[in-house]
């Protein structure tokens, strides 16, 4: 075989400490998080690679963004990232986040998440 790129080697190490739990995530800066809801918007996926997303936590709720809120007024005032992508249906942008390691089940409603952590690693 031949010899492996270092873009994979990052990338394989990456997805094997998502795997194994062992990854160190960082909260997001506002900046970050307003990139990420714009790439999220224009579909920009080099924005949002696996490999970007893993090394921030992305299981936090952030403010919705306000042009969005006056056309949904009954909608969460917070969201997360991989909330914001659903429902903008941004299939791309949900199976990366997915992919990362977002927790499908937070929301402003429930925010420790509708699963317990440990049943939810039982799976």
């Amino acid at each position: 075989m031949g010899r492996e790129a270092a873009r994979q080697r990052e990338r394989r190490a990456v997805y094997h400490a998502i795997r194994s739990g062992s990854l160190h995530r960082r909260a997001p800066t506002p900046d970050e998080v307003a990139a990420l809801f714009r790439a999220i918007d224009h579909r920009d996926v080099k924005a949002y690679g696996v490999c970007t997303l893993a090394a921030l936590d992305l299981d936090t709720l952030h403010p919705m963004p306000p042009w969005l809120r006056q056309y949904m007024p009954g909608a969460e005032r917070r969201v997360t990232l991989l909330g914001y992508a659903a429902l903008r249906r941004r299939h791309g942008a949900v199976k990366h986040l997915l992919v990362a390691g977002a927790a499908p089940t937070l929301s402003e409603r429930c925010p420790s998440g509708a699963i317990e952590s440990e049943a939810e690693d039982a799976r």
